[in-house]
């Protein structure tokens, strides 16, 4: 009988096996969590991907308060607020602008409106956008003043757009350019964005300089049947642009000329 009960209880010579390929999660007993070493990519965050999305002009999801908060009280912040995506407003219709011919809201057609609005909010960032802006608002000094002693503005502002083709590879300056004036309202139609007036303010930037320019393309100095010399030097066209050169030759009925307005 004690031979058998001896041979039932374990001996403390008996080899531990140990198995090598079952993985080591780490101390069970020391009550610390797993770490998760999966790399974070920030773009697919919420918050970034609807700030991405607003910057293209699509739609997004904007923030808002969980409750009309007063002075010194809590509140959370929610990002469920659905922003429609930008669309491109109905062109100028002022009987004004149909009259003057200064502006010339006309000239510019549903194709040329939507490649200006498909190409600021598609292809430009914000900083872009506030170079394109500043480079077409132009600062002019006031004409008239009613009221000397009490008006504070010294100045004026001017919008333009750019139209047409891009500008060449190697492009001949001519002298000056008339530009072609337009409403605010016209501006704001063709570029949705609010709160421009703290990019009027800038300085001016290498890119006014580029679109102020007038390009003649294919030659280097205009031909004979080019120049009309029994016109005025400044003669006005039905779109408000005159080109002159320094002798003061009139070369608007060019059709080689890419006019570039800015």
């Amino acid at each position: 009988m004690q031979q058998s009960s001896a041979s039932a209880t374990p001996s403390c010579s008996s080899k531990v096996v140990i198995l090598s390929n079952v993985p080591y999660h780490g101390d069970l007993l020391s009550h610390k969590k797993r770490q998760n070493k999966a790399t974070k990519d920030s773009k697919k965050y919420k918050r970034n991907v609807n700030k991405e999305l607003r910057m293209r002009g699509e739609n997004y999801l904007g923030y808002r308060r969980d409750r009309k908060a007063k002075t010194n009280e809590t509140f959370k912040v929610k990002q469920d607020v659905f922003k429609p995506a930008r669309s491109m407003k109905p062109p100028c219709a002022s009987a004004f602008c149909k009259k003057s011919k200064l502006r010339s809201c006309d000239n510019i057609n549903e194709q040329q409106r939507q490649y200006l609005f498909e190409n600021f909010w598609k292809n430009m960032n914000w900083e872009q956008r506030r170079s394109l802006i500043t480079s077409h608002v132009n600062k002019v000094p006031k004409k008239i003043t009613k009221n000397p002693e009490l008006s504070k503005r010294t100045d004026s502002r001017t919008y333009v757009l750019t139209i047409d083709n891009p500008l060449p590879h190697r492009p001949t300056p001519i002298n000056s350019i008339k530009q072609i004036n337009h409403l605010q309202k016209l501006y704001a139609a063709r570029i949705p964005i609010t709160k421009r007036k703290q990019f009027f303010s800038s300085p001016v930037n290498l890119v006014k300089m580029t679109y102020a320019v007038l390009l003649a393309k294919g030659r280097n100095e205009p031909t004979s049947d080019d120049i009309d010399d029994s016109d005025d030097d400044n003669e006005e066209l039905d779109s408000g642009l005159v080109i002159e050169t320094e002798n003061g030759q009139d070369l608007t009925n060019d059709r080689n000329i890419n006019k570039v307005v800015t």
